[in-house]
């Protein structure tokens, strides 16, 4: 029995991409989301398409794998895992919006470390026009 390493994780900013990724997380999970969950195809557009009017209003970053261990049935490169906004109003960063697609939720506690440690580093400076 072999144990798959863990996915390693990149935070990729995309305002453009942001409903294509939205809708592809939501989708993916609409059984776990209650306002979703069961709801005929316009119920769900309307839904996914009033969350990406909100991440475009922020910083937007899609969570992809970037792990080198895909090789022997490790996680692929490339793989989007889910999507978080950050809200920047002046010094203060919150982060607003957090999905996961289900194949990533058990990771959710190490992915949510890494968006915590990338915001208190600063790294999102760099995805801003201060």
């Amino acid at each position: 029995m072999s144990i798959l390493p863990l996915p390693v994780y990149r935070f990729i900013p995309c305002p453009a991409d942001v409903y294509r990724v939205v809708q592809s997380v939501l989708i993916d999970k609409r059984a776990a989301i209650p306002a979703i969950s069961g709801q005929v195809g316009s119920v769900i557009k309307a839904y996914t398409d009033t969350q990406a009017a909100i991440a475009a209003a922020h910083l937007f970053y899609k969570i992809e794998t970037t792990d080198m261990s895909s090789i022997d049935g490790g996680f692929p490169t490339g793989v989007l895992a889910g999507y978080f906004t950050l809200d920047v109003s002046g010094s203060t960063v919150t982060r607003l919006q957090y999905e996961l697609r289900p194949a990533y939720e058990q990771f959710t506690a190490d992915i949510s470390n890494l968006i915590a440690i990338f915001i208190s580093s600063g790294d999102w400076t760099f995805d801003t026009l201060i």
